[in-house]
């Protein structure tokens, strides 16, 4: 013991230097992310590149990335709804930003990244409250993947720092003066037009055949264009008829088959599941388990009785009943009151349980089908297996039709479409065309834009109409898009040719009609030229129209839904117009009534149009109050400043991120 306390006195001043390294290396390890851990990984990882000037690793990068991937699977649910889930970013950040913010990470999830770094940069943070809050109330335990508990409380604090940055940008938003005045007099103003039509069909006698030349003229021009783009630009296509709708290439088409239930057969197999005995048990059970809910709700109860004094001799066409809501004291008495609206809520449920569960059939049989198939064929395509050959063919749907009726008693609905179509005729089928599928974001995706998305022969997602009926469709062919021979078009080149001829005359003779409107007068102008008189439109609201996303019209006139389009966008330009006022030697000077050239290219029409009428409709028609108006400009420069936030490359400058590698991080799909 003597000899050892004796070499310790002789090496003490070499043991305290030691003891201090190991004490200093012991503290800067806490102090790094993730203790140990993370020090030691950010030590051994190399640097990735720079932001504002200081080091980043691959690690730090690729966590994020991990991060969104984790939040792109997570639910959100409501505690007082906690069955009802929806994506926890949609919850959290699209209330925010829309499904901007959304988009932009999902095309590149480094931005997620870049803005955590910029929401640090000044000085964001989460309170630890805030953070368990969401944890605990609004987290659905059973969205969490089993090999990422341990992840989640990072990434949703990420989650809500960066919903916290883009809530401080968008403080900056403020309405100017100038633009409130132009919102209020286009949205606020209901019009009247004038029109004066200079169609090209009234000039097609006036042009002659074209020639062969003219033909592979006009061929060339539009060989490369799908039909029907109305958007090309006379001044940078240099071709005045560009704007006409013309086109040789066929667009991409689809052949589709699909099986489906109507809600009604639904409906009814759902009830005679039981007895009409045992429904009214299960309905007096659910009464008393919510019957403060169903009292809050409206029942048809008696309609107030007509006044004595009335002639009771006369026939009353006043309903019987009315909606109201309506509580009795006594149990029984107040049950058999809203009897009927806890039956309809039994019958909804059991429908909607019995179609997911004959649709988790159809997609089991569909998707297992299709995984052989796809096998099959990546192994050997020139001879698939019967049972590959069959799927690959309507048989397997008629099959799977009548096993569903076999084993639920609902015979399906099922189409083959076994023509190829265009998106804009897959639109228009019966059944399915008018169905939509629900995306990640909650928005709807018509069937006609989500059928491109799929592969041949592989199941769609369930999609749904608005009256409820569901359906599961397949592509079974793709002719992809290509450009018709002329040989094949020819009749339709010539036409064309002669048409965009005839609307340049329409559109001359317009133009010099224009210059005798805005002297003259729309009516006086024509009764000089000899023209019909003027049609009058029906009172119509441009701002409706623009907004809407259903086919709109404007009485009387006769136009496609684009032209409808062009002309409530001219219609608002005459808004904005101001009057010109005439010199006269009379007394008073003439006032023109603003009137401009509107072409409507759908329609091949040369338009004059001539203000009759504008007035201010707040409150009326659905027109949004001021207070809306300005609303709705807040939003569309939030959308704005939401979209430069959150662009990537926009992003990137403004943090100076400078990527050492160009080998892009990955991060695993949800």
């Amino acid at each position: 013991m003597h000899l050892i306390l004796k070499f310790f006195r002789k090496n003490q001043r070499n043991f305290l230097a030691i003891l201090c390294v190991v004490s200093m290396v012991t503290f800067v390890i806490n102090l790094a992310p993730g203790g140990l851990g993370g020090w030691t990984k950010t030590l051994g990882a190399q640097a990735a590149g720079t932001i504002e000037g200081v080091k980043f690793t691959q690690d730090q990068m690729t966590a994020a990335m991990q991060e969104w991937a984790l939040l792109r699977q997570l639910g959100y649910q409501d505690p007082q709804h906690p069955t009802d889930h929806r994506p926890l970013v949609a919850a959290l950040l699209d209330e925010i930003s829309g499904s901007i913010a959304e988009q932009e990470i999902n095309k590149n999830p480094r931005t997620f990244f870049l803005m955590l770094q910029e929401a640090r940069q000044r000085g964001i943070v989460v309170s630890n409250e805030e953070l368990q809050s969401v944890l605990v109330n609004n987290i659905a335990p059973e969205t969490i993947p089993t090999d990422q508990q341990d992840n989640v409380e990072p990434a949703v604090s990420d989650l809500l720092v960066a919903r916290a940055w883009l809530q401080r940008q968008l403080q900056v938003i403020k309405v100017t003066q100038p633009y409130r005045y132009m919102k209020l007099a286009t949205e606020g103003q209901a019009i009247v037009l004038n029109v004066e039509s200079f169609p090209a069909s009234q000039y097609l006698d006036k042009v002659p055949d074209p020639t062969p030349d003219a033909i592979q003229t006009q061929y060339d021009a539009f060989k490369d264009t799908e039909p029907g783009d109305y958007s090309a630009a006379d001044d940078t296509s240099g071709n005045p008829s560009a704007n006409l709708g013309f086109g040789y290439r066929m667009p991409e088409r689809r052949k589709v088959q699909f099986i489906g239930l109507e809600s009604d057969d639904v409906r009814r197999a759902a009830i005679a599941t039981k007895s009409a005995l045992d429904w009214n048990i299960q309905a007096v059970d659910e009464f008393r388990t919510n019957r403060d809910d169903y009292d809050s709700r409206e029942v048809p109860v008696p309609a107030t009785q007509p006044s004595a004094e009335l002639d009771q001799t006369m026939p009353s066409t006043e309903p019987t009943t009315q909606m109201s809501v309506k509580k009795l004291d006594d149990f029984d008495q107040d049950f058999l009151l809203h009897k009927e609206l806890v039956l309809e809520d039994l019958y909804r449920r059991a429908g909607s349980e019995l179609s997911d569960k004959i649709c988790r059939k159809i997609t089991d049989a569909m998707n297992q089908g299709y995984g052989d198939w796809h096998d099959a064929e990546n192994s050997n395509p020139t001879t698939l297996p019967a049972a590959a050959a069959e799927f690959a063919s309507m048989d397997f749907v008629t099959s799977l039709s009548k096993s569903i009726q076999d084993q639920f008693g609902i015979l399906p609905i099922t189409g083959d479409i076994d023509q190829f179509k265009t998106n804009a005729e897959l639109a228009a089928l019966d059944n399915i065309g008018k169905t939509y599928v629900i995306g990640q974001n909650g928005q709807e995706y018509p069937f006609a834009l989500y059928a491109p998305t799929l592969s041949i022969w592989q199941p769609s997602q369930q999609v749904q109409d608005f009256t409820g009926n569901v359906f599961i469709f397949r592509v079974s062919g793709i002719d992809p898009s290509h450009v018709q021979p002329l040989s094949d078009v020819k009749d339709q080149v010539a036409a064309d040719c002669k048409r965009a001829a005839a609307y340049q005359l329409a559109l001359a003779a317009a133009k010099s009609f224009l210059v005798d409107a805005k002297s003259v007068g729309l009516a006086a102008a024509a009764k000089a030229d000899g023209l019909v008189s003027p049609t009058k439109t029906d009172e119509f609201l441009p701002y409706q129209i623009l907004n809407s996303q259903q086919g709109a019209t404007i009485a009387p006139l006769i136009l496609k839904p684009v032209s409808v389009r062009e002309l409530a966008q001219g219609a608002e330009k005459l808004i904005m117009t101001p009057a010109t006022t005439e010199p006269s030697t009379a007394p008073s000077a003439t006032t023109r009534r603003p009137t401009d050239l509107i072409q409507l290219y759908p329609d091949a029409d040369a338009m004059v149009a001539e203000l009759s009428m504008a007035m201010q409709m707040w409150g009326n028609y659905g027109v949004p109050d001021e207070n809306t108006v300005m609303l709705r400009q807040l939003f569309a420069q939030r959308e704005q400043l939401i979209q430069a936030l959150c662009d990537y490359d926009t992003l990137s400058q403004r943090v100076n991120f400078v990527l050492f590698e160009t080998k892009p991080a990955t991060a695993p799909a949800p």
